[in-house]
């Protein structure tokens, strides 16, 4: 009896034993569990439509930025704050692209694809000329990145005509006798207005001010992946007076721009824009031709209608009469046409003529024959508005327009959550 006992004692001892190691583990665990809870929340600085930004993600971004812009440290609360701007536009970006089915990939393609992209362009100086224009090309087939998709948006919904060119050449032409500008731009995307990026943008400026590259500084921004603006957009153009940011154009009618052409930092609801301004004057010269383009029937054309096309001297000032008297089939007028428009067999024939004096007839198609009259020509400054330069004028504005709206709508749709700013200030 009394060893029953002594062994139900025993048992009863061991369950206590075992019951306080159990609890004791329990509440370890628990502790451990706290912890780690707390150094991964301490670690998520914020999120974004249910992406997270870690504290790694913002170390990386900010050790790239530090590494580039002048004077400041990758622990800098400026530069981080920075950071987390462009790792949020960044997030947005791609995972609008994916929701769009712009890209049928997952973030991890694309950050692959861009890290490809850029090896490219570190190796271009090294591949020949036809190899590096393959591979670029081959890439930009694939569009993975938020510019292809911006460009291929704007020219299916907004493609460029030639009324389109026809009025910005005559936009152009009103312009001619304005002053025309090489304007440069450091932008900073921002996220969140009321981020210390504004600070940063103040920072630059100074070290710009006391001698800091501002060429070297707006390349590097310019490159950066979160950027709105497309890449080529915003580094270096040349615009006439009229064309010029408002505020940078107010700057200059109220003189107030220093020696150097620096403004002061600009905020716009994308961001903050510091510009370099400074008179362009154009070198280059082109001879620019007004001409007349007349087509008549081969089988009806007598040899004293081209006698009296060839002798008309005031063909110029009166065509469609003096050519409706002859009988045209076709009349074209072009009038102030840069030669690199012009065709190049088009353009020796013009080149040798004198003004007033005529060729042809020469064949043209179907049984229909052409002569060119030359009505002017004159060597001036080039004014850059041939059909490709006109054609890429349009599309970068119209590109750019387009990804500078989208971005700002989802920015102001993105559900941005800055719970860790704490932890960045500490």
């Amino acid at each position: 009896m009394t060893n029953k006992i002594i062994d139900e004692q025993q048992t009863l001892r061991t369950k206590i034993k075992y019951g306080f190691c159990f609890v004791g583990c329990f509440v370890f665990a628990l502790v451990i569990l706290q912890r780690n809870a707390g150094a991964l929340s301490a670690g998520i600085v914020a999120r974004v439509d249910g992406a997270i930004i870690t504290e790694r993600d913002v170390e990386k971004k900010a050790e790239l930025l530090a590494s580039n812009l002048p004077n400041f440290s990758a622990k800098d609360r400026d530069l981080r704050d920075f950071a987390i701007d462009l790792i949020l536009i960044e997030k947005i970006q791609n995972r609008y692209l994916i929701a769009e089915k712009a890209l049928e990939v997952t973030e991890a393609d694309v950050s692959e694809r861009k890290k490809a992209l850029r090896a490219i362009w570190r190796k271009g100086s090294k591949l020949s000329k036809r190899d590096y224009e393959k591979q670029l090309a081959e890439h930009a087939r694939q569009k993975l990145t938020w510019e292809g998709y911006v460009r291929r948006v704007s020219a299916f919904n907004n493609p460029i005509t030639a009324q389109d060119m026809l009025g910005e050449r005559n936009r152009i032409r009103l312009s001619v006798d304005e002053q025309r500008y090489r304007l440069e731009e450091i932008f900073l995307p921002q996220a969140i207005l009321e981020s210390g990026t504004r600070s940063l943008a103040q920072r630059i400026y100074s070290a710009l001010r006391a001698g800091q590259s501002f060429s070297r500084l707006a390349k590097f921004t310019n490159s950066l992946s979160a950027t709105p603006y497309l890449k080529k957009n915003t580094v270096n153009k040349v615009l006439y007076q009229s064309e010029l940011p408002p505020a940078v154009a107010n700057a200059i009618d109220d003189r107030k721009i220093s020696a150097d052409g620096i403004l002061q930092p600009i905020f716009s609801p994308y961001g903050v824009h510091i510009y370099r301004v400074r008179p362009y004057r154009e070198a280059r010269r082109v001879t620019r031709y007004s001409f007349l383009q007349t087509v008549f029937l081969g089988s009806l054309l007598e040899s004293s209608q081209g006698v009296a096309l060839r002798s008309a001297s005031n063909l110029c000032e009166k065509p469609q009469l003096i050519t409706n008297r002859l009988r045209a089939y076709d009349l074209t007028v072009a009038s102030d046409v840069p030669e690199k428009d012009i065709p190049i067999e088009i353009l020796k024939l013009l080149s040798v003529l004198a003004e007033n004096n005529s060729v042809g007839p020469l064949p043209f198609s179907e049984g229909l024959v052409v002569f060119f009259t030359l009505c002017g020509k004159e060597n001036v400054l080039d004014r850059a508005d041939s059909q490709k330069e006109l054609l890429q004028r349009l599309q970068k504005k119209r590109t750019e327009d387009l990804s500078l709206s989208i971005s700002e709508s989802l920015r102001l749709a993105a559900g941005i959550d800055r719970g860790g700013d704490s932890f960045l200030t500490q």
